[in-house]
This record gives C-alpha cells, structure tokens and sequence, in this order.
C-alpha cells in the first residue's frame, strides 16, 4: 500500500508556466504597437480626408471668386466660407490635437518656401516622429517640403493647397 504523499498528479512545473507567460507577455506588446500603428493610420487618414474636404472647398471659392478668402484668425471659419465648409468638421478638435487654421499669404509671409494658401493645425499634440512617420504615408517623406508640412517644434502642421 503507497502513502498518500506519494500520488502522482499531472501538473504545470514552474518554468512551463513562466515560459507561457513569457510567450503571452511577448504577443501582448506585439499586439499593443501593432494597434499604436493602426491608430496613427487611422489619425492620418481622417486628417488626409479632412484636409482633401477643405482644400476643395477653398479651390472652389478661389475659382468663383478669383482669389482666396482673406485669414479669418485661428479656429475660425472665415465668414466667406460658410456656405462651402461644414462648420461642425472644421471647428472639432483634429485628428492630431489642436484646430484647424485658414491660412494665406500674408499669414505665412515668414515662412521660407512662402506658401499661397494651407490649411494648419495650430497646437498639435503629436510627436514629431509621428508626424514624420505620417509624411512618409501621404506625402514626400520631408516635413520641410511637399503638401505635408511641419514646423521646427512640431506645434503646427500645414496642409499646402497652393504653394
């Protein structure tokens, strides 16, 4: 007759269970910046969309009306604009944090490559390699040049309808 103590039971030793928490723990962070990834895709393609939205908008007024519409100030629709943009998408936080921004020659007179008409984001709270990341998949790659630009610190990002 065998002692009690001596039942064998069929179990997990330590190291098979550290190991398939290690296998867990591996698949989560694979996991978690492939969603990152998809999240900034998504962040860009709403901007890339807003931003083709709104640039039909202004290239239209232009063509009536012969010339852009005068800068209205930050987060403001400008007047002129009303009955060719929806108010609601323009004013809503983007996609990168901050507002939307009408821009004309005279409100970019500094920039070095000076720039005809753009729509901005001001107070964008993304980080400049996800900015340069987004260039990379809708524009040139060069956040200096191209439609998709950004500015030195990374606060605002400006979308070049005419350069």
């Amino acid at each position: 007759m065998k002692a009690a103590w001596h039942t064998h039971t069929r179990g997990f030793t330590l190291v098979e269970v550290m190991i398939v928490v290690l296998i867990i723990g591996i698949l989560a962070m694979m996991a978690r910046v492939a969603v990152q990834r998809i999240n900034l895709r998504a962040r860009a393609s709403t901007y890339q969309n807003d931003c083709r939205v709104f640039s039909a908008a202004f290239t239209q007024y232009a063509q009536e009306k012969g010339d852009f519409p005068p800068d209205g100030g930050p987060h403001f629709v400008p007047p002129v604009m009303a009955s060719y943009l929806n108010r609601t998408q323009w004013m809503r936080v983007t996609p990168f944090g901050g507002y939307y921004d009408w821009d004309n020659i005279d409100s970019w007179s500094g920039w070095p490559n000076r720039i005809k008409a753009a729509v901005s984001v001001s107070g964008c709270t993304m980080s400049l390699a996800q900015l340069q990341q987004i260039d990379r998949w809708i524009d040139d790659g060069n956040i200096a040049t191209g439609l998709f630009r950004v500015t030195k610190a990374g606060a605002t990002v400006i979308y070049v309808i005419e350069p």
